[in-house]
């Protein structure tokens, strides 16, 4: 209530001069791990008590600011993640667009939804029209594609549809 009676503050600086501190209220800043980072405190030039309902009220700041404490931290974390993942796939995008060979990636539904240098080459397409384009019938014909499938029924003892016929083991586990 009054820093100059009390013998934690009666020599401090703050309290002797200016600005010549007389009310301390402070709530200390505890992480959920349990580490004490700091005090939210109330200052004032005049003693007085707080009411129970302003030390809860501080407590409550406490707790609060804590939370923005670690929200922040956890953004700044998520920002360097993302930094990070950002310079790994541009990193991947290079060595693609540079690799001689044909590469292609596709959606779970067959969807066509990257190629590199080596596939538009290959397949004699630029790559904004190959992507969205369905692999199987587009890049395969479909007569080899049904053989295959009977290849695999026979194989496999069971019915295998000709869009299958290349995804079936994987498809199978």
């Amino acid at each position: 209530p009054d820093a100059r009676a009390d013998a934690r503050f009666v020599d401090n600086p703050y309290v002797t001069g200016d600005p010549e501190v007389r009310f301390y209220a402070g709530a200390p800043l505890v992480t959920p791990q349990g580490h004490v980072v700091g005090t939210l405190c109330v200052l004032d030039r005049v003693a007085r008590r707080l009411s129970l309902e302003q030390r809860e009220a501080l407590t409550t700041l406490g707790r609060q600011v804590v939370r923005q404490m670690e929200m922040r931290l956890r953004l700044e974390r998520e920002g360097a993640l993302y930094q990070e993942l950002s310079r790994k796939t541009k990193f991947q995008q290079v060595l693609l667009d540079s690799a001689a060979a044909s590469i292609i990636t596709t959606s779970a539904d067959g969807r066509l939804t990257s190629a590199n240098p080596g596939a538009e080459r290959l397949l004699g397409y630029p790559r904004e029209e190959l992507l969205g384009l369905e692999v199987i019938s587009t890049l395969h014909v479909r007569e080899e594609l049904e053989l295959r499938a009977v290849e695999l029924a026979s194989e496999l003892g069971r019915p295998v549809p000709w869009r299958e016929a290349l995804v079936i083991r994987p498809l199978m586990g």
